[in-house]
């Protein structure tokens, strides 16, 4: 292997460190995702998750740090000059999907495309062939968000930046939908991040878990680090952990019903707050 491929893989996919505002929130966040690469992004509404999206793809100015795509710098107050949205190499999927809803399926297709050509192995992987003479007004939820994806996809991006994009799914339609976009980052993808409010699709989609929280990293972490060693309530009580009242002496923790839970912490005295993972 040449030196170049080695340093290529050695290095992040993406490596950013973005201080930035957003009306009344300060985002200050610190991120690397290596090469194939998938993280979730998770927190609180209003916690940054979608300005974190927005700054590294240059529609938010970052007030100082630095954004490196493969090596590339995209930005770098004070040393460089932002690389524009639109050549940053970066594709970008919303809840929402927009679509062009005066074309077909094929036509939102080849728009994404830069040949303007119809990426059949794509369509097929997304199942979207046989909706490919579809006007857009006919899909439903589901099939609108294979479409903008796939869409995004055609432009050949390096990353992919979802923003909530089966949010308005019901819970078979997303189940199903996980599964295609899972198949076609491994397959036409170097990395991606995930915004989402549901541990399922972060869980089945993600390698990492990152959670924001007040605008500034609170945990992130593997997917089984974080759902045993949750680093604050927020992140205990969105994976499942259980809370309960207590009154602590000398270490020990005696519940309403009378429950006694044994500490390390013989200094804890007094009333507190145990949390329990149920799957312990």
């Amino acid at each position: 292997m040449v030196a170049g491929a080695m340093n290529r893989i050695d290095r992040p996919l993406l490596d950013a460190h973005i201080v930035a505002e957003r009306g009344d929130l300060l985002l200050q966040v610190a991120i690397q995702v290596e090469q194939g690469e998938m993280v979730a992004i998770m927190g609180p509404n209003g916690a940054g998750k979608t300005s974190l999206l927005y700054a590294l793809f240059g529609w938010l100015p970052i007030r100082s740090g630095w954004i490196l795509l493969d090596g590339q710098t995209l930005d770098a107050p004070g040393e460089e000059r932002p690389v524009p949205p639109y050549r940053r190499n970066l594709g970008m999927v919303f809840d929402d999907g927009l679509l062009f809803p005066h074309m077909s399926v094929e036509q939102n297709l080849r728009f994404g495309s830069n040949t303007k050509s119809l990426d059949s192995d794509l369509a097929d992987l997304l199942e979207l062939t046989p909706l490919l003479s579809r006007p857009i007004q006919e899909l439903s939820a589901g099939q609108r968000q294979r479409v903008a994806l796939a869409r995004t996809l055609a432009s050949n991006p390096m990353m992919v930046f979802l923003d909530e994009p089966l949010s308005s799914l019901d819970p078979s339609a997303r189940a199903h939908a996980r599964d295609l976009i899972k198949a076609a980052f491994d397959s036409h993808l170097a990395g991606g991040l995930l915004v989402t409010h549901d541990p399922a699709d972060a869980f089945a989609l993600a390698d990492r878990v990152m959670v924001i929280e007040n605008g500034e990293v609170s945990q992130f972490n593997s997917l089984n680090v974080l759902s045993t060693q949750p680093a604050t309530p927020w992140i205990a009580n969105l994976i499942g952990w259980n809370f309960f009242l207590g009154f602590a002496r000398n270490g020990t923790v005696v519940l309403a019903n009378g429950s006694e839970i044994a500490t390390s912490d013989s200094a804890l005295q007094g009333e507190t707050t145990v949390a329990i993972n149920p799957g312990s």
